[in-house]
């Protein structure tokens, strides 16, 4: 993602070999290297107006289920900004890098007070090497809770409608913590057994092929 294409002739992200490589990028930018790229395989996308809500939805569009953001301070903010980021992973290493104006991994946000932080929930730990892995999902989450009217809210004049019971409603297909509302998400679930015993399945298929046996 680069609005100016202002990239490198020669890398290895232009061989795709074995994956396939899209640049998106702002309508207009370098077409002479937009054309460079084209000749070695790479697709390169144009967006009159290049933000990551509208990159998203393209890659939406494509089928894709889930995106590795791995960016730079100024458009992990842009990022976190447009709410497209549900999940952050961040390394901290045994290192001090001072300086004015250093670099910092999430660039700015708006924010003036230590109140307005962005807190993560459900945050893990992981030593990786010297380094130390922490991840979690950011804050506020929605709520992807069916919305159930009230017997009040139901039109009287319409005699087929009745209201609502206040039971609770389950679907197998639920929306996990990714954001997928789909039987192929490959992300581990966590589901209660016969029992009421939290077992861990690979993925959403793994659980309902064994309900269904």
């Amino acid at each position: 993602m680069s609005q100016t294409c202002n990239l490198p002739e020669e890398a290895n992200l232009w061989n795709v070999h074995e994956a396939y490589t899209i640049v998106a990028t702002q309508r207009g930018a370098r077409r002479d290297f937009q054309k460079k790229l084209a000749m070695k395989g790479v697709e390169v996308v144009e967006f009159d107006m290049l933000n990551p809500r509208d990159v998203m939805s393209y890659c939406y569009d494509r089928g894709y289920l889930s995106v590795l953001w791995e960016c730079g301070g100024t458009l992990s903010a842009a990022a976190i900004s447009a709410r497209v980021i549900h999940k952050v992973y961040a390394f901290c290493a045994p290192k001090i890098i001072g300086g004015v104006t250093a670099p910092t991994p999430v660039g700015d946000l708006g924010m003036n007070q230590m109140t307005q932080a962005i807190d993560l929930i459900d945050v893990s730990y992981e030593q990786i090497d010297r380094d130390m892995l922490m991840s979690g999902f950011i804050q506020p989450i929605p709520d992807l809770s069916p919305v159930i009217p009230s017997a009040d809210e139901i039109p009287s004049d319409d005699p087929e409608v009745s209201p609502y019971e206040t039971n609770i409603i389950s679907f197998y297909k639920t929306w996990d913590t990714f954001g997928a509302f789909s039987n192929f998400s490959p992300h581990p679930i966590d589901m209660p057994d016969e029992k009421g015993d939290c077992l861990t399945w690979p993925t959403v298929e793994h659980y309902y092929q064994v309900s269904l046996s």
